[in-house]
């Protein structure tokens, strides 16, 4: 006897929808990767001649509240130096006698830090402390080391690939149970592929980053004083992806499907005994 649910009947809708959009997306992706060349306006990636998505963390290289550049007139004596709240006094005194002394050519760079809310009215009073610890993103990266490339190239499609996998399975599987909601051997089957399908696209993807950290350790964004002292300011680590999350929720599928296998025999056999 064939069985209906209402809720599958909506998520084989929305895994239809999202599998056809993730398949038009992929197919311009592809299409603007051989045909076009993005520009700073209008970036679309992974593409050959603009570049490849990689992820990174970012680290400000805030030295302090302010920061004094100098350089002597009369010896060769020149550098840096800064202060700020969780600077001792001894630094503090050495920062002002550096900024006092007129045989100094100097340059000071203040830091500010203010917090705004969504009517950009500075909110700053309403915090105690305010630290930049670091943040994550991406950069794009358009290697002339065609093996750095193919890595680069094999990371950002994978991800489309797999995804455009997942979502076929995810529709069949739902679309089953729209059509006969219980047990069956080849529910259990779609999910225990889309669980092996996440697992196993974050093991290469794991080890995908681990190779390509092989080629570049760190990405520095300097800024240079009119004495001509270098302070890295930003410093960009290529980033490890692995998450965890999606390796529990891979896993709870694979648990899942087996579940459904061992409900699908317990079903065969009641009907049986009927």
């Amino acid at each position: 006897m064939k069985q209906k649910d209402r809720l599958t009947s909506r998520l084989f809708i929305i895994a239809t929808i999202a599998f056809y959009g993730a398949l038009l997306f992929s197919g311009y992706v592809i299409f603007c990767d051989i045909f076009i060349t993005p520009t700073d306006s209008v970036m679309i990636t992974p593409n050959h001649n603009y570049g490849y998505s990689v992820p990174v963390s970012l680290k400000l290289n805030k030295p302090g509240d302010s920061t004094l550049v100098y350089k002597s007139n009369y010896n060769r004596e020149s550098g840096q130096i800064s202060t700020g709240k969780s600077y001792p006094d001894t630094w503090r005194n050495e920062f002002y006698r550096k900024f006092n002394d007129s045989t100094l050519d100097k340059t000071l760079t203040v830091d500010s830090l203010t917090i705004f809310n969504d009517h950009f009215n500075k909110i700053n009073s309403e915090f105690s402390d305010i630290k930049i610890v670091n943040a994550e993103g991406f950069v794009v990266l358009n290697p002339k080391d065609y093996g750095l490339k193919i890595l680069l190239s094999l990371k950002n499609y994978i991800l489309l690939f797999v995804t455009i996998y997942v979502l076929w399975f995810t529709r069949s599987f739902f679309k089953k149970l729209n059509l006969q909601f219980s047990f069956n051997s080849a529910s259990s089957r779609k999910l225990w592929v889309i669980g092996n399908a996440i697992l196993s696209y974050q093991i290469l993807n794991w080890i995908l980053c681990i190779i390509i950290k092989q080629y570049y350790t760190r990405i520095a964004i300097d800024t240079f004083s009119t004495n001509g002292h270098k302070t890295e300011m930003y410093t960009l680590y290529p980033e490890t992806e692995f998450s965890l999350g999606l390796v529990l929720l891979a896993l709870s599928l694979i648990v899942i499907s087996k579940l459904f296998s061992l409900g699908y025999n317990l079903q065969q056999e009641n009907d049986l005994t009927v």
